[in-house]
């Protein structure tokens, strides 16, 4: 799965707002649509979205924690 899908299932599977994950990152909603598109994502932006989630969802263990039905207890918890 590429980066972009990365981000779409973690926002879709743990409820969070789109707006807010656009606007905590700098991205308009319709810029965070296309991101989902993409292959891969600048290491600034990935870093954002890194503290933002509080969590490094492109390390490959959100796929595998939710091929095994483990919840993610740090979901939507930013370090704000």
């Amino acid at each position: 799965m590429n980066e972009g899908g990365m981000i779409k299932v973690y926002v879709e599977k743990e409820h969070i707002n789109e707006a807010e994950v656009a606007a905590a990152v700098g991205l308009s909603e319709e810029e965070l649509q296309k991101l989902y598109r993409s292959q891969t994502i600048a290491p600034d932006l990935k870093k954002k979205l890194k503290d933002y989630f509080n969590r490094n969802i492109f390390d490959g263990s959100l796929l595998t924690d939710y091929n095994l039905g483990v919840p993610d207890q740090q979901a939507n918890k930013s370090k704000k």
